[in-house]
């Protein structure tokens, strides 16, 4: 299987209209294939690849993707004729460009505020919350005891791995 990676990620939340408007490196198994860049105006990306990778090789990744990847489906709310594709390049970079912004939002987060799930007794299903301090820009320790204090059930996603904690904080985004 393939590792794919975006690298060099700038976005433009200003430009991003109809698509997010970006321009980032996309690396292949550690290896940098192509830039991809979207204007933000509801085109489909582009992607220029980097020698010696040509255009060829964007092609045949393309339907190495299609072939070897499993196809995503969205469903609508109401229900509507479900939409599903095959995965390409572009499709893959539009993933890892929302898990690039989510982990900044996520890291941002946990610097100003302490995150925590909260289990439901009749459900016994958890739920994510967000708490602040007015004012506190960075977390300390003696905002985390009182919280703690406050909260003794709560569990705090500044206790888990991060890789664990980013899934629960992405999932509930």
């Amino acid at each position: 299987m393939k590792r794919f990676e975006l690298k060099s990620v700038k976005y433009f939340a200003e430009g991003s209209q109809e698509t997010n408007c970006y321009v980032a490196d996309f690396f292949v198994d550690g290896k940098k294939f192509c830039a991809v860049q979207n204007e933000g105006c509801g085109g489909s990306d582009m992607q220029i690849p980097y020698a010696p990778f040509t255009h060829q090789d964007v092609l045949d990744l393309n339907n190495w993707c299609k072939e070897n990847l499993p196809k995503k489906t969205w469903s609508y709310d109401p229900p509507q004729k479900d939409l599903t594709i095959s995965t390409d390049i572009e499709l893959i970079c539009g993933d890892l460009l929302m898990d690039n912004l989510l982990r900044k939002d996520f890291k941002r987060s946990m610097k100003s505020k302490i995150l925590f799930l909260e289990i439901n007794d009749d459900t016994n299903e958890s739920e994510l919350f967000i708490s602040g301090y007015r004012g506190v820009r960075k977390i300390e320790t003696r905002h985390i005891e009182r919280f703690k204090a406050n909260h003794p059930n709560a569990i705090l996603l500044r206790d888990m791995n991060e890789e664990e904690a980013f899934d629960i904080f992405k999932q509930a985004s």
